[in-house]
């Protein structure tokens, strides 16, 4: 008997193949059962002598050996024809996995030999009150579950046809002790029949009804997985649109500061020789208005300087160019180049890096100005008396440095923006009117291009806390000199 759903392109069953897991669960099943149900037929054949010399150990007849012969024979005969289907199998195996048609023929032919087995047996066994009887339940729902529903329903015909064969023309149930007593024999093989009938059918029923269930299911899982997977291709696709964007966006900010910063320079200096004297007295007025000019060129100055910064920090360089770096020796620099500024202003700068802090792997000159950053903003919103403490510790592989100070804080509600381009607080824009909004915009894409993450904690009147970690890099975890 053949599968009803076979079809003749041939496509190979494959488990390991990701193709083979769109064409439904059931065929992989198929592949999977056919090795499991050879596997159980070796202990099947040894498990027909066991229960078998049982059943004749009952019987009330003096032929008893002839029967546990022709169970021994029987046994052999299916450990025989399974040994032939397993070489077959492993034939098939090593020219390739099994073309789906020929693994369905080939399911099918061991349930329809197993079924004449099974019908032996019973014979074997008592005919109608035999205990195996209700074992060709078992091959319906194999079949129920691996092939499709035709051909389930046909083999529960088969198993029909060979059990009411078994209960009709097999042993006189009298000769067997389990025979219940008080049953008129002539009535028993209807009964057992109409049980039979009615279990078979009932569980080629259920079994095809909830795999049909599964299988609906499991297509419809495909489904979903297949829109996901559309889905995500969609957004890959936006991600690398935006990425590139993002790069034109950059190298477009790069050209045009490199083209502004020149003239701007020039200006800038050219104002100061002016302002300074240099090219002939001025009015007061007059040095007054190039005063306010050279201020605003110097403001444009810094923006561009920022803007370049900025462009640079977000460009990925390989990593070859990355170098072993200290935290320490790059605190102790920039401590060293702020430490004036502090001074003048009346802020107490505190450098309390551990120097065996383990090393980072990155750009020095971003490294530097990552620190240099946060240090020159803690100082600008520090008022006088008070104090910017940089202090760094390891924590779970990675090297964490926060820079404190007891500034003017940031409210509650502006943390969310703090990180954005352009954008400074309102108590920020008071206390200070100079400021591109730039510099945290930086430092955040630096600690990004690193691998690290940033956080800042705040209270108004109190002071800010910026945090950064990075992970470890470099040899060991002995610091290297900046």
């Amino acid at each position: 008997m053949t599968d009803p759903t076979s079809t003749t392109d041939e496509p190979r069953l494959d488990p390991a193949d990701p193709g083979c897991h769109h064409r439904g669960g059931a065929e992989r099943e198929l592949v999977a059962r056919i090795q499991w149900l050879m596997h159980l037929r070796w202990a099947a054949a040894a498990s027909v002598i066991v229960f078998g010399a049982f059943v004749v150990h009952l019987y009330r007849t003096e032929h008893k050996v002839a029967y546990f012969l022709g169970i021994l024979g029987l046994a052999s005969a299916i450990a025989a024809y399974n040994a032939l289907f397993t070489h077959y199998w492993r034939k098939m195996l090593e020219s390739g996995h099994p073309p789906r048609t020929r693994a369905h023929l080939f399911a099918n032919l061991q349930i329809g030999v197993d079924l004449l087995a099974l019908t032996a047996y019973a014979l074997l066994t008592g005919g109608p009150a035999s205990p195996v009887l209700s074992h060709f339940v078992f091959h319906v729902i194999f079949a129920s579950i691996l092939l499709s529903t035709r051909a389930a329903y046909a083999w529960a015909t088969v198993a029909t046809g060979l059990g009411t064969l078994v209960i009709f023309l097999g042993a006189a149930p009298g000769q067997l002790a389990i025979v219940p007593e008080g049953i008129l024999l002539g009535r028993f093989p209807l009964m057992v029949f109409a049980g039979f009938v009615a279990l078979v059918y009932l569980s080629a029923y259920l079994a095809t009804h909830i795999v049909q269930r599964l299988r609906q299911h499991e297509a419809e899982a495909r489904r979903f997985l297949s829109q996901l997977q559309a889905k995500a291709d969609e957004l890959s696709q936006a991600n690398q649109n935006l990425q590139s964007a993002q790069m034109m966006q950059t190298a477009y900010m790069r050209r045009v500061s490199h083209e502004l910063r020149s003239p701007l320079s020039a200006i800038s200096n050219s104002l100061q020789v002016v302002g300074e004297g240099y090219a002939g007295d001025l009015p007061d007025r007059a040095e007054q208005i190039v005063g306010r000019a050279h201020g605003r060129i110097e403001d444009l100055l810094r923006m561009v300087n920022d803007l370049l910064a900025l462009s640079r920090a977000r460009s990925t360089r390989p990593r070859e160019y990355l170098e072993p770096i200290s935290l320490p020796a790059v605190t102790a620099e920039v401590c060293e180049l702020l430490g004036e500024r502090a001074e003048l202003k009346g802020v107490t700068l505190i450098n309390e890096m551990p120097p065996e802090l383990p090393n980072v792997l990155g750009d020095r000159e971003e490294i530097v100005q990552l620190v240099t950053n946060l240090t020159a903003n803690a100082i600008k919103y520090t008022e006088e008396q008070g104090t910017v403490n940089i202090r760094g510790r390891e924590e779970a592989g990675q090297v964490v440095v926060e820079v404190a100070d007891t500034g003017i804080g940031i409210d509650e509600d502006e943390l969310p923006n703090l990180f954005q381009e352009f954008y400074r607080t309102k108590r920020g824009r008071d206390y200070q009117a100079v400021g591109t909004g730039l510099g945290l915009a930086i430092t955040r894409a630096i600690v990004d291009q690193h691998g690290g993450t940033i956080e800042v904690a705040s209270k108004v009147g109190e002071g800010s806390t910026f945090t950064v970690r990075m992970p470890q890099g470099g040899p060991g975890s002995q610091p290297v000199a900046g």
